[in-house]
């Protein structure tokens, strides 16, 4: 099974990009996930 996540482009993802921070993406996951974005990995573990 594959699982993987989408990342909404919200300004901050887009500034990430554009800088060629892309390493630092991964740190925008736990605020989607409380504006209500679901976790995938989470749910599927639970």
């Amino acid at each position: 099974m594959g699982l993987f996540e989408l990342l909404t482009m919200t300004p901050a993802v887009r500034h990430l990009i554009r800088e060629g921070k892309t390493h630092l993406l991964p740190g925008l996951l736990p605020g989607c996930r409380r504006a209500g974005k679901p976790a995938f990995a989470r749910d599927v573990l639970n």
